[in-house]
């Protein structure tokens, strides 16, 4: 994700730089190329290197006590086999 945005740096530039500047395409795509490029890069070796670390988020539910509500209309006590079953007329 970080490296579409590599991309996505110079198109804005030549945008904003095309409708201002009389060579503002060119211009502005390196601007916006070498910028986004090194902002880019710079994270990605800083995450690789490890200046850079993510909270790790909790993956289990121990300890929660929300409890679903109880869904009387949805057929999830009824295997799904029996369904098509008597859909086809089994």
């Amino acid at each position: 994700m970080s490296l579409d945005a590599i991309t996505n740096g110079p198109s804005l530039g030549i945008f904003i730089m095309g409708m201002l500047l009389p060579r503002g395409a060119l211009i502005g795509g390196l601007a916006g190329l070498s910028f986004m490029g090194w902002l880019g890069l710079s994270a990605e070796a800083a995450i690789a290197s490890g200046q850079i670390k993510f909270d790790v988020k909790p993956v289990t539910t121990e300890g929660c006590t929300y409890s679903f509500p109880q869904v009387e209309n949805l057929l999830l006590s009824v295997p799904p086999d029996s369904i098509l079953d008597d859909a086809n007329g089994e």
